[in-house]
């Protein structure tokens, strides 16, 4: 993922006995899960929403908590069942149980769509969220794995619905249980954070993409602004040190082509050359032959189509057809890419 190998031990073949056991105890498993799957269903279907259903979609979700349906019929039962006249506090507690049931989901698996998605609804039900706890909670996941975009989008999600909160309340009393409320410049500060602790954390680069933007237009920065350009100029030597780390790293990378957008004729050659500056240290680097690539492309685009820069668009033209020739042999997977890549530079080779 991202460039990054992960090491993989093979197991060692169980003897036949062993297997033949662990394979009865696994049948037995299915069988009251399939059980528990069919009695959820009737419970369903005969529109069941007592505490005996309710826990039952415990039970199936304990064993497989990556059920959406069963996560959807749960919700069902607690809107129709328990908490439809419910008192605040038992409301509160029936969801707080809730809050835990998805958190013994996520140990199983912090990658689990549907309970993270669960949590979500549990919160914007439930009478008093404790939203900074969710904070701190989503720092802990982040700390375990800071490359899960799970924990990432929840993340954003917080921050969002938090916001909205603190505008919205009315009233002291109806206010949400904030005490911090993160802005988009302490956001900034810890993607930073994350990415200086790693290179290749995609989601720390993506959520850059959305906060800079975000934080110019508070600031009321235009492209022009003297303030704006030296963070740009910031961002690029953040990650022109991500990419002399680790070439073969894509994040960087993507991150790189962001910054420089549709960019303009000197800040695409200045960047042309940082790129051939790493690629003679690194002459089979795939990531730096596909971006000069596209820069060098882009520069075709970006020059003006007059007799005066001809000799240097076929020039670029020319170098680019030959980078793709060599990026089919140093990077085979993708050939027909580049095979297709070249085939629309032929035409403009004149």
């Amino acid at each position: 993922m991202h460039g990054v190998k992960r090491a993989r031990v093979p197991p060692v073949p169980d003897s036949v006995e062993v297997a033949r056991k662990k394979q009865e105890k696994e049948d037995k498993r299915i069988d009251e899960y399939k059980s528990l799957i069919d009695k959820l269903y009737l419970a369903r279907s005969s529109e069941d929403y007592s505490t005996d259903a309710l826990e039952l979609s415990t039970q199936v979700l304990s064993l497989n908590p990556e059920f959406q349906t069963g996560w959807g019929i749960r919700r069902t039962i607690l809107l129709h069942g328990i908490l439809k006249d419910a008192e605040r506090p038992a409301r509160q507690q029936q969801l707080e149980r809730d809050l835990h049931l998805t958190n013994q989901s996520l140990k199983q698996n912090p990658k689990n769509y549907s309970a993270w998605e669960h949590r979500k609804w549990v919160l914007v039900t439930m009478p008093d969220a404790d939203w900074d706890m969710e904070m701190s909670m989503v720092d802990l996941y982040l700390k375990r794995d800071a490359r899960n975009f799970h924990s990432w989008n929840y993340r954003r999600y917080l921050i969002s619905i938090m916001r909205f909160l603190n505008t919205s309340s009315s009233s002291p009393d109806s206010a949400p249980k904030i005490t911090k409320l993160p802005s988009t410049s302490s956001e900034i500060a810890f993607t930073r954070t994350k990415i200086s602790e790693s290179f290749s954390n995609f989601s720390a680069w993506h959520y850059r993409t959305k906060l800079l933007p975000t934080f110019w237009e508070e600031k009321g920065w235009d492209a022009t602004n003297d303030e704006r350009r030296a963070m740009v100029d910031e961002e690029f030597e953040l990650v022109k040190q991500a990419m002399w780390s680790d070439p073969n790293d894509q994040s960087a990378w993507i991150y790189h082509r962001w910054l420089v957008g549709k960019g303009s004729v000197p800040l695409v050659k200045r960047e042309i050359a940082g790129i051939e500056e790493l690629l003679e240290e690194e002459p089979d680097s795939r990531w730096c032959l596909d971006s000069l690539v596209h820069y060098k492309r882009l520069l075709v685009s970006l020059l003006e189509p007059d007799p005066e820069s001809l000799s240097e668009r076929e020039k670029l033209n020319l170098e680019c057809f030959e980078m793709l020739k060599k990026l089919q042999e140093v990077d085979p997977m993708r050939r027909m890419r580049y095979v297709d890549l070249g085939a629309q530079i032929v035409p403009y080779r004149r």
